[in-house]
């Protein structure tokens, strides 16, 4: 049996895994003393467990952020120990596009009506609640630039120059985010922060919803929220796979247009029944989802099986 101590900084998402690891050959422990493997997120959480540094204990690094770490070699030996990736490279952590897809209070969605969106008043159709990162130099995998920070950036620029865009987040020149409550989690826990996002967004008819990072199933949080708040997505489909899974004509994909000048008049022209026609085609797949267990189940006993193998054959 395989003992694994987890890190104060293991992934949220990783620790949601926990009940689909049903080998008896793996157990999850909390005493760092008696464990044989133990998995942390970063690197940098290394530092506070000398004693893992000093005994060689084998380490899994596990993580659902490409940023986090972009290292593809599944494993390897460094300074005398055994390393075990898995990351959004690895191929056996992003097995498809339900790992940010939780359930929560939100199980079914009512169908999207012309009532509820004329009680979108707001004066300006976008909104972007994103806070701003990266250096202007890309980010490489492969010689491959999958950065989507810039393109996120330039369009919301654009879109709130036009004055169709109220931005809200950290980072962004001044006079342009405005003033909010909700910049982010912080320290409150994540329903509460996800009850006041879904509420903001509710007011617009459009969010900007690009990814951090342009790869394979990497959806997260920021595409499924739009649709719970009854708002249509503005998304960035790239490499994500996302039509494997969401039907086109549905959400507004900005890599199919030639650039923002193309896009805001794609917006201003959109009409209420193709606007109601797209945001129900997205509801009603978030529904089938939510109401078949087995999307989910699968994602999760996928990714389960995969980290149980591969940790058994390496130590």
């Amino acid at each position: 049996m395989k003992k694994i101590f987890l890190a104060e900084n293991i992934s949220s998402v990783f620790k949601g895994f926990a009940s689909n690891f049903l080998s008896s050959e793996i157990k999850f422990i909390d005493d760092l003393e008696n464990a044989d493997v133990v998995a942390v997120s970063t690197p940098d959480s290394l530092v506070k467990y000398d004693e893992i540094l000093d005994k060689k204990i084998p380490i899994v690094f596990w993580t659902n952020e490409p940023r986090f770490c972009s290292d593809s070699r599944k494993c390897y030996e460094s300074d005398g120990r055994t390393i075990l990736n898995f990351n959004c490279f690895t191929d056996d952590v992003l097995v498809d596009c339900f790992q940010y897809l939780w359930v929560g209070s939100y199980k079914s969605l009512p169908s999207f009506t012309q009532d509820k969106l004329i009680e979108k008043d707001n004066s300006k159709l976008v909104c972007c609640l994103a806070s701003q990162h990266g250096d202007g130099h890309g980010f490489y995998f492969k010689d491959l630039d999958i950065d989507l920070y810039q393109k996120r950036r330039s369009l919301a620029l654009a879109l709130h120059h036009s004055n169709l865009c109220d931005i809200v987040g950290s980072g962004w020149p001044e006079g342009v985010a405005m003033n909010f409550s909700n910049e982010g989690r912080g320290s409150r826990g994540w329903s509460d922060w996800e009850f006041e996002k879904l509420n903001f967004i509710s007011n617009y008819k459009f969010n900007l919803a690009f990814e951090n990072t342009n790869i394979e199933n990497y959806v997260t949080e920021k595409f499924w929220h739009p649709i719970m708040a009854g708002t249509l997505p503005i998304y960035y489909s790239g490499s994500t796979n996302i039509y494997k899974y969401i039907p086109s004509d549905s959400f507004v994909d900005y890599s199919l247009f030639n650039d923002s000048q193309e896009l805001m008049c794609f917006l201003k022209e959109m009409s209420d029944d193709e606007y109601k026609a797209r945001l129900n085609k997205l509801i009603e797949r978030y529904n089938e989802f939510m109401s078949d267990s087995s999307y989910l189940r699968r994602n999760r006993e996928k990714v389960a099986r995969g980290f149980e193998a591969r940790l058994l054959s390496s130590f």
